[in-house]
């Protein structure tokens, strides 16, 4: 589910022009991305000594987490992980918040230098650690029911198959790209092409676990070492993903990870473990003329204000070049904070919308670990689309296209926890409620699901009343689906009833029995359900 990849190509896909990319990223190894979990964690045992007590020490964690996003500054298009010098505003953050917890603002500040001192020290020593090449990264089965387990030394991070499984399909397509780029450049220049299929498969394999390590260790560096944490790595639903891409285009993420990536290119904080599995580098260092994006950044309101600045150029330019160029943009809504009124007020923002808390959610951060995929909502959030000119006559937000959004945020059905349905008193145990027809998926009335509209109790729009009688076939055999909850008659029934009131004895048995046979009364048959079986076409 969440580790499904999306490499299609589709003819409502809005093409993707670039005028700058980010330059080719440092290398990295399974050895330094070792160090740079271990020094983080040391970090993070650092801020729980000075802060957890006072922050409270069961979500200090979080807190720990935040501040090293606030903290962290990535001018080279690369988000460190351990901040040599930490950003003003994040020790500012910190500071009120542990005054506001009743610290004395001489301890507070102290608190922030003893931080923001191991941080520098820990940065340091990163920056001189050696790779070390020789150590292989082996993939061993986890506890029952655990993750897999990608080992280097004794350094293990946790990933599941399918997620290892998604790393190695990115690690191989950005492969084959690479090498058909370079096949090219070499025909262009005359040289010899090498044969096709060349090289070692085990090698190949081998590479592309140390990459998956690379991937995953480092995504754990980036929250704070901890499992618990990855708030701010939540992505959103794949029906979403669906949906944006159905209706405007898009194809790419301008926040996203090779583990909770839905595209094979996406932008990313850690761009030199992310480029051979896919990675286009920072969306700060990206610069595209055309394109539709989803850009849903950590929740970080410095991140999300510079985000903001970011949009504004693109757009801009890619207005003045005539450019289809649009995003959609995924944020808490914050309207008290500077970072959403830049959204807010901006000039390209055509269309914001509001989900209610309890109406949404997020599959989690640690999805390739956690048992638990969905993540409900916190906080209400805002969607804001911003258009360029071209854009904006091209490719509008109707209603019918935000009725779809709206749904894609709901949680999926086949991620909720079973809870048997409720029977309505009004209803006799014996009769099946109706069943929505397809081409009818809502109801201006009554309740509504996933796949069509009904009164209370019962999934995939089977209703008992309050609806608008779409719960009815054709030929008004549903039950309780009429208007204001008017039982509505039943063909069948009657004709039933006309057929065997004459007949007695054995022949009424027996014409009863080949009357239920041949007779349907289920309604139009829904042949998406989940709990139901597709005839072969």
């Amino acid at each position: 589910m969440a580790a499904h990849l999306d490499s299609r190509k589709t003819v409502s896909d809005v093409p993707i022009i670039t005028s700058r990319v980010a330059p080719p990223p440092p290398p990295t190894s399974p050895s330094l991305e070792a160090a740079r979990l271990q020094a983080v964690r040391s970090l993070a045992a650092t801020f729980h000594e000075v802060c957890a007590d006072s922050l409270g020490g069961r979500k200090a964690f979080a807190h720990f987490e935040q501040w090293l996003w606030a903290a962290r500054t990535g001018e080279d298009g690369i988000v460190p992980v351990l901040p040599a010098k930490p950003a003003a505003a994040a020790t500012v953050e910190l500071r009120d918040k542990l005054i506001k917890a009743g610290v004395q603002q001489t301890v507070a500040d102290a608190s922030c230098h003893k931080i923001a001192a191991r941080a520098a020290e820990l940065s340091s020593r990163v920056a001189a650690a050696a790779c070390d090449d020789a150590v292989r990264v082996s993939v061993r089965s986890g506890a029952a029911g655990e993750p897999l387990l990608l080992v280097w030394g004794e350094t293990e991070v946790q990933c599941s198959a399918a997620h290892l499984e998604k790393l190695r399909t990115l690690f191989r397509e950005r492969a084959a790209a690479e090498s058909t780029r370079q096949q090219k450049k070499r025909k262009k220049h005359g040289a010899r092409e090498e044969a096709a299929g060349s090289g070692n498969p085990a090698a190949a394999a081998t590479s592309a676990d140390s990459a998956a390590f690379c991937a995953v260790a480092r995504l754990l560096a980036l929250q704070g070492g901890e499992p618990k944490a990855g708030g701010n790595q939540a992505a959103c639903p794949g029906a979403l993903f669906d949906a944006l891409r159905a209706d405007f285009g898009v194809t790419m993420e301008a926040f996203a990870s090779p583990l909770n990536c839905r595209f094979p290119r996406f932008c990313s904080a850690a761009h030199d473990c992310d480029a051979q599995l896919g990675g286009a580098g920072s969306f700060f260092s990206y610069w595209p003329r055309s394109g539709a994006f989803l850009a849903n950044p950590p929740f970080v309101p410095s991140l999300v204000s510079r985000m903001a600045e970011h949009l504004g150029e693109l757009l801009e330019a890619a207005s003045a070049a005539g450019g289809l160029l649009l995003f959609v943009v995924v944020v808490p809504y914050w309207p008290e904070k500077p970072c959403w009124q830049q959204l807010q007020a901006s000039t390209h923002t055509t269309a914001t919308l509001r989900l209610a808390q309890a109406e949404h959610g997020y599959y989690e951060g640690g999805q390739h670990y956690r048992a638990a995929l969905w993540k409900p909502a916190t906080h209400d959030t805002s969607v804001f689309f911003l258009h360029s000119t071209k854009a904006r006559a091209c490719c509008p937000l109707t209603a019918s296209k935000e009725r779809r959004v709206r749904e894609a945020f709901k949680q999926p059905p086949l991620l909720q926890p079973h809870r048997p349905a409720s029977r309505p008193a009004s209803q006799p145990a014996s009769q099946p409620p109706p069943r929505a027809p397809v081409d009818e998926p809502r109801a201006t009335s009554g309740g509504s699901s996933q796949h069509g509209a009904g009164g209370s109790g019962y999934p995939n729009g089977r209703g008992t009343g309050g609806g608008e009688g779409r719960g009815a076939n054709k030929w008004a055999v549903g039950r309780g689906g009429g208007r204001g909850g008017e039982p509505l008659t039943n063909a069948y029934a009657d004709k039933a009833t006309q057929r065997l009131d004459p007949l007695k004895g054995p022949k009424f048995k027996k014409s009863m029995m080949k009357s239920k046979r041949s007779t349907y009364s289920g309604g139009a048959i829904d042949k998406h359900a989940v709990n139901s079986k597709r005839l072969a076409e």
